[in-house]
């Protein structure tokens, strides 16, 4: 073992929730986690990404609804070097995968 995080994933179902950048119609989740202990399930306030336009998300509630950041979100996310590196991974991710 060398000692560095790993990343975990783990994904699950959604109540259905328009994208409020694009509209398009998402029903799941994937989280990515980096240390030892199981990626939690989304909680509000946590970010994430549009699977089809790469807009970085937030979820709104318990039932997964989505919403744009704030101002001072998108700050904060930001300010975490590690967690804005995987949330630019995720978008670029969502990018390669556009028609």
């Amino acid at each position: 073992m060398t000692g560095k995080p790993h990343a975990a994933i783990r994904s699950g179902a959604a109540n259905p929730s328009p994208c409020p950048a694009c509209g398009k119609r998402l029903d799941s989740w994937m989280g990515a986690h980096l240390g030892s202990d199981e990626p939690p399930t989304p909680e509000p306030g946590d970010p994430t990404v549009c699977a089809y336009c790469a807009t970085i998300l937030v979820f709104a509630d318990y039932h997964c609804r989505l919403r744009m950041p704030t101002p001072e979100e998108t700050a904060a996310m930001q300010a975490d070097h590690e967690a804005w590196d995987v949330l630019q991974s995720f978008q670029e991710f969502a990018r390669k995968r556009r028609p």
